[in-house]
């Protein structure tokens, strides 16, 4: 089950442990992510500064445009998983 963070903690995150190349959508009030491993490319819409929790619904489709499970989701925001163990998951995702 994926849990609600603030989606100020959620943006800090991902901008501190993935460090996706950031650029702002034309039309959008939203940056957007691109992250790119060996063959893999994604597209993500990082939250804004918001102090309000994401919904469930928004949550699980940031993490599915990360690449992850909501548990992978929930380790990524709470710090056990590391910018380096994210890599190396999409590597594994990519192989597998």
């Amino acid at each position: 089950m994926i849990k609600q963070f603030p989606e100020k903690k959620i943006r800090e995150r991902i901008l501190a442990k993935i460090k996706p190349d950031t650029r702002k959508g034309r039309r959008s009030k939203h940056d957007r992510g691109f992250i790119s491993v060996d063959k893999i490319e994604l597209i993500i819409k990082i939250p804004n500064a918001h102090t309000k929790e994401m919904g469930p619904k928004k949550s699980k489709l940031l993490a599915s445009s990360l690449g992850l499970s909501p548990m992978e989701f929930n380790r990524l925001i709470e710090c056990p998983l590391t910018g380096k163990d994210y890599y190396e998951l999409l590597r594994i995702k990519a192989d597998g």
